[in-house]
């Protein structure tokens, strides 16, 4: 975990990216994505919270559940975290 009291996406995800739609960025959280190979990916839509850091738990069970798995989630539109 990070030094700050609070976790960090890092202590669930391998990568943070922004995507840009019709001129909103949204933000993408993934584990265990290798483009370059076959592999099962789960994917998730924003979460019950405020956030796709809603899923961070589910992401470090399913690492120990199957970790050939892929986990990619992302935030709803004007939701979690995003840049101006």
């Amino acid at each position: 975990m990070t030094d700050s009291a609070q976790p960090s996406w890092k202590d669930y995800f391998d990568c943070q990216e922004f995507i840009e739609i019709d001129g909103a960025s949204i933000c993408l959280y993934s584990r265990g994505f290798h483009a370059a190979q076959e592999q099962d990916v789960l994917i998730a839509h924003h979460g019950a919270g405020f956030s796709a850091l809603t899923f961070a738990l589910l992401s470090k069970e399913l690492e120990i559940l199957n970790p050939r798995m892929a986990f990619i989630c992302f935030d709803a539109r004007d939701h979690g975290t995003r840049y101006t």
